[in-house]
């Protein structure tokens, strides 16, 4: 969903067995797809200045994972997920 404007850019249905860490990287290829063709299929001039990509996302705990997090860093997409309570995260040796 954008939350400027409250549209909805992408639904993606996944069986209850996948978590959520790992559906989150489908949604945004949709959601991706979904607004680069409203962009490149418009002529008004203000939705031809929408994001070239997706730069933020925000998502609920279920979607925290490390993975996720340096996926969306290495995406260059700032991110906005609650972290569940596990104590003090130390990212700089989760990083090696």
């Amino acid at each position: 969903m954008d939350l400027d404007t409250g549209a909805v850019v992408a639904v993606t249905l996944t069986g209850g067995t996948k978590h959520d860490t790992k559906t989150l990287e489908d949604t945004l290829v949709e959601a991706d797809a979904n607004i680069q063709k409203v962009r490149n299929d418009s002529d008004d001039k203000t939705t031809k200045r929408m994001a070239i990509q997706i730069a933020e996302v925000v998502a609920d705990k279920g979607y925290h994972s490390n993975d996720v997090l340096t996926a969306l860093e290495a995406m260059e997409v700032r991110s906005y997920i609650s972290e569940p309570a596990r104590g003090r995260r130390n990212w700089k040796a989760s990083r090696t």
